[in-house]
């Protein structure tokens, strides 16, 4: 009996008659068709795979931008499109800062970020302490998808490194970024 790895050749080759097993055309068969069965198994899979945004291949999930109306972003990884697709298609109203504090938990933890709420001046200020790839991008994303537009938003990344030898001659630059967007 074949074990659950067997290739689809092997299974076939175990079911096949011991009176045909010596015919060549028989041989050549069970190769032909396992090598068919085999591939027609790695594609079946593929499209259970592609049936889920977290396991989807990379064409469908340029699909999944397209139908969402995602721009592309070149070189971004699959990991960060697929979080991108996700969070376009979780995304509803009305707003709340509930809503918006889940929706951030999912994307940074926790203790991934912080939220200041000035409701006299409609302002929120958001700062994001992940150095992943693209964090600040997921947050603007989420933020112009479910924010009204009378809410006035800071964001902003704060990352902090540790450096683990006291031997080393280290420079620094700070750099700030401003953009406004009316």
């Amino acid at each position: 009996m074949a074990s659950r790895d067997a290739s689809a050749a092997e299974i076939l080759w175990e079911q096949l008659p011991d009176y045909f097993k010596p015919v060549l055309d028989y041989q050549a068969i069970v190769k032909m068709y396992g090598y068919a069965l085999q591939t027609a198994q790695r594609g079946a899979e593929q499209v259970r795979a592609n049936l889920y945004v977290q396991t989807a291949d990379e064409t469908t999930l340029a699909w999944w931008e397209q139908v969402l109306h995602l721009a592309p972003e070149p070189g971004a990884p699959l990991s960060y499109r697929r979080t991108r697709v996700l969070q376009k298609l979780s995304s509803s109203v009305p707003f709340s800062i509930g809503y918006l504090k889940s929706q951030l938990t999912t994307l940074f933890g926790a203790d991934g970020y912080t939220v200041e709420v000035d409701p006299v001046l409609l302002k929120l200020t958001i700062n994001v302490n992940r150095a992943d790839y693209g964090a600040l991008g997921l947050l603007w994303d989420l933020l112009w998808e479910i924010v009204p537009a009378h809410i006035e938003i800071a964001a902003s990344q704060l990352v902090k490194e540790q450096i683990g030898s006291r031997d080393a001659y280290i420079g620094g630059v700070l750099s700030i970024v401003h953009q406004q967007t009316i």
